[in-house]
């Protein structure tokens, strides 16, 4: 079973890890790909939370609110 707790984990310190080197770039255009490498892992780290929090019986399941938008503007 995969543990999705762990691999947001994960996913979030590799974007640490590529601000952290987008800021020693000097080059404006490697610098911007870093950051977006560094938002990509971050949006893939919300992914996964999202399904550990779908997980039934999960502690930090949300009951007030749903994790995945239904799209239609009703809750």
């Amino acid at each position: 079973m995969i543990d999705h707790e762990a691999v947001a984990k994960r996913y979030r310190d590799q974007a640490e890890e590529f601000r952290a080197k987008s800021e020693l770039m000097r080059d404006e255009t490697a610098r911007n790909q870093y950051e977006k490498i560094a938002e990509s892992f971050e949006s893939l780290a919300d992914n996964e939370e999202k399904l550990a929090f779908k997980k039934e019986g999960h502690p930090l399941v949300r009951k007030t609110q749903e994790p995945f938008p239904t799209g239609d503007g009703c809750p």
